[in-house]
């Protein structure tokens, strides 16, 4: 209230009058308000009585002369049909503060907003606020949609944040499963993890808050499911992304298939190896066993040949051959001596020079 003084001086006498100047009621908006697609915009309208009386009965909002949200004293917040509801809300607790909330900002939220006061005595009063709608780069989440996990082993679900052309900051990040919330991080307390099947096995790979992704590790078939990341950011409001997880076994890896087949086909090929060395080994030996070796005969009584087998490998030093059936083609009796690194065989009705060795046995050819 305002007192200004005003005084006349006619002839000899001189008058003054007191004028009063009051303040009256008024409504605080912002006459132009910039949203952005997808994003959430909050729409000022806050109610001053001046130096009057007056009482707040009602206050409303309206676009298009349809009224889309009520605030009355006594019977509190409601919202009518329109295109905005489940998306605007008040967000004062008092008459007198009449701003709201719009989430989710589309095309169509795009226009003029009105909000009108009603008071007693003092009558209707209302603020105007046009919202331009941007279509550019809006705050953004990105996330993959289909991730494939693998029992007993780890996997990481990606969730990033991008704000885009707009101011938003972020607050919190959440991570939920069948409406459970298991990971929060917070911009100002960190990191923490809530009672869940997924607690011990679960963490943040990043320290920034602009990086929200996951690590689950030892992965179990109750992994598997659909997995929320939602990001709560200011002014921006609430935006989320959904990673559908499918659990598969090891043996199912595609991988996994190209080593078993890589590990068959190497086994395949060492048992070729190993059987062909054990043929090779074979014949060598048979062939080695039945090839004559090189003798020389000497007189030694009257049925003695002295026979001399130079491959001394072949019988892996002296042998001793004795009391061997006297019908046989082999001798009766054989006797052996080493000279000058040869092996010497003494043998009883010799009649040739010729042997072979099968099976432990000196055989006469």
């Amino acid at each position: 209230m305002m007192e200004l003084w005003k005084c006349y001086l006619l002839f000899v006498f001189s008058s003054c009058t007191v004028l009063t100047v009051v303040e009256s009621q008024a409504v605080s908006v912002d006459p132009q308000v910039t949203a952005y697609l997808g994003g959430e915009v909050t729409l000022r309208c806050q109610f001053s009585r001046g130096d009057t009386p007056a009482e707040v009965v009602q206050v409303t909002w309206e676009k298009q002369k349809v009224n889309f949200a009520v605030f009355h004293p006594g019977h509190g917040k409601s919202y009518g049909e329109s295109p905005l509801k489940g998306r605007v809300s008040f967000t004062g607790s008092s008459v007198n503060d009449a701003s709201i909330s719009i989430t989710n900002v589309n095309k169509t939220d795009e226009g003029t907003y009105a909000c009108k006061y009603i008071t007693h005595p003092g009558g209707n009063i209302e603020g105007t606020t046009t919202v331009t709608v941007h279509v550019g780069e809006s705050q953004a989440v990105g996330v993959d949609p289909q991730v494939t996990a693998y029992l007993g082993g780890e996997v990481t679900l990606r969730c990033q944040f991008s704000r885009g052309d707009t101011a938003a900051k972020v607050v919190q990040v959440t991570w939920e499963k069948q409406k459970v919330i298991f990971a929060v991080f917070n911009a100002y307390h960190g990191k923490s993890y809530g009672e869940s099947p997924l607690k011990g096995r679960v963490s943040f790979t990043s320290s920034s808050v602009n990086d929200a992704s996951i690590s689950i590790t030892n992965v179990n078939e109750t992994d598997e499911g659909t997995y929320v990341c939602q990001y709560t950011t200011h002014p921006g409001g609430t935006i989320e992304g959904t990673t559908t997880v499918t659990v598969q076994a090891l043996a199912e890896q595609p991988w996994k298939g190209a080593a078993a087949v890589g590990s068959g086909v190497g086994t395949a090929l060492l048992l070729i190896v190993l059987i062909s060395a054990a043929v090779y080994f074979i014949v060598m030996k048979r062939r080695q066993r039945y090839q004559a070796p090189t003798c020389s005969s000497s007189s030694r009584g009257d049925h003695a040949q002295a026979v001399v087998y130079e491959n001394t490998k072949e019988l892996g030093g002296p042998v001793v051959y004795e009391n061997l059936a006297e019908d046989s083609i082999e001798p009766r009796s054989v006797a052996s001596e080493n000279r000058d690194g040869k092996t010497l065989f003494i043998l009883d009705h010799a009649k040739t020079c010729n042997f072979k060795i099968e099976n432990g046995i000196l055989w006469l050819l």
